[in-house]
């Protein structure tokens, strides 16, 4: 009986594995459609769902000047139709996560946003944001 228990065990392990791995995917996806929601339309709702307190944004000017700042809870969004986006990539490394998502915004162009999360006590958050214009390589 203890056999096939422990045989039962072993065999269900790697589905619990992979259930778990899936549950962060959901999560991470949740904590983005929260970010959108908020970049979108504003709200602290949203930004609490999706964003460590700490959160830094990265990007270079057109100069190519570094420019690092923090953002505003209270932000009221840049409009429900300011640019469409799509998620390009997603990998989770244990508590640390990378989304890569591309923004097109009518008449400026396309845009890549990398967002690292980490798994903070009250779950998945985003802790940095790097983002720059599709430009073709030069």
């Amino acid at each position: 009986m203890k056999l096939t228990k422990l045989i039962l065990l072993l065999c269900l392990l790697p589905f619990y594995a992979s259930a778990e791995a899936l549950t962060d995917r959901q999560r991470i996806n949740q904590v983005m459609d929260s970010f959108y929601q908020w970049d979108h339309t504003g709200g602290t709702h949203n930004a609490e769902n999706s964003l460590a307190h700490t959160v830094r944004y990265n990007r270079l000017d057109e100069g190519g000047k570094h420019i690092a700042y923090s953002i505003d809870f209270n932000y009221e969004g840049k409009g429900k139709n300011a640019y469409q986006y799509f998620i390009a990539g997603l990998d989770i490394y244990g508590k640390m996560a990378v989304v890569r998502s591309i923004h097109y915004h009518a008449g400026k162009g396309s845009y890549l946003k990398t967002f690292i999360l980490h798994k903070l006590t009250q779950g998945w958050r985003i802790t940095n944001v790097s983002w720059g214009k599709i430009t073709p390589e030069e």
